[in-house]
């Protein structure tokens, strides 16, 4: 989990240099799924989703965080 935590605050910095970098919120959510953060994981992918719906990476990762918590109607959609 540390290189997940590097990898965290990287994109972290990322972020708060420049909101609009494309693909950060994405990274985020992805970094957060792996450390099990997975209500600002959540939060980052569907900010991805908001900046960029074409997104497939972001679709995919909040899709399957979304049938992994038990929330299928809303994550499988997703996955298709």
């Amino acid at each position: 989990s540390g290189d997940f935590a590097r990898a965290l605050a990287a994109f972290e910095g990322a972020r708060e240099a420049d909101a609009g970098l494309g693909g950060v919120w994405r990274e985020l959510g992805k970094t957060r799924v792996s450390l099990r953060d997975n209500a600002e994981a959540r939060a980052a992918l569907e900010e991805a989703l908001r900046r960029d719906a074409e997104d497939v990476e972001a679709r995919y990762f909040l899709g399957a965080l979304l049938v992994q918590t038990g929330e299928y109607a809303a994550g499988q959609p997703l996955l298709e």
